[in-house]
């Protein structure tokens, strides 16, 4: 009878460790909006998200825990801990697919606040595409295992165009016409045109 009840309580063990995997994605912004409106996000602005099951982490910004889940399936976290008040994130938004984020700034100086709002999009699975965006990659092979074949890049799949303006470069509803992922380039932001990490 022991056994049995080792036995099964080891299954639960097991299924419960499974469900608690968590998993890593790779945003890169596109616009922020601000009090002056819609503005262009800055140049290879970049970001990565570590998903556990009430909480993330969000590279540069730190522990977020779970606030609630919007009608539409989207995600609020806090942050656990408060930046400087001349620009601390508030909230952060995470879209049912996974596939946008929004991070909330707002900036207090001289007695004055003003809210900001950076939306991003999914760039590829992963820390590797955030990294090559922010330029600490460069090109990056493998994982921890010293294998060094190249990585295919989840977000192009290995075809170097960015999926976003379909290579073109272009965006007909941003300000100067360019697509805010790739700066107008036509290259994938993940792995900057390789196709491969």
């Amino acid at each position: 009878m022991k056994k049995k009840l080792s036995c099964i309580i080891f299954a639960l063990m097991c299924c419960l460790c499974t469900w608690a995997q968590n998993f890593t994605k790779s945003y890169g912004a596109v616009s922020c909006q601000t009090s002056m409106g819609l503005q262009a996000a800055p140049a290879g602005l970049a970001t990565y998200i570590t998903f556990y099951d009430d909480y993330i982490f969000y590279f540069g910004v730190g522990k977020c825990v779970y606030t609630r889940t919007n009608y539409d399936g989207s995600v609020v976290y806090t942050p656990t801990t408060q930046g400087p008040p001349a620009l601390r994130t508030t909230a952060i938004l995470v879209s049912k697919d996974y596939s946008r984020m929004q991070q909330v700034q707002v900036s207090t100086m001289t007695g004055m606040s003003m809210q900001m709002v950076y939306n991003y999009q999914w760039i590829g699975d992963g820390s590797h595409a955030a990294e090559n965006l922010l330029g600490s990659g460069g090109s990056y092979y493998g994982d921890d295992d010293d294998d060094d074949s190249p990585i295919t890049c989840h977000s192009c799949q290995g075809s170097g165009s960015c999926k976003y303006c379909y290579g073109s470069g272009r965006n007909q509803y941003t300000r100067d016409g360019r697509c805010g992922v790739c700066r107008g380039t036509g290259r994938c932001s993940g792995c900057n045109g390789k196709g491969h990490y």
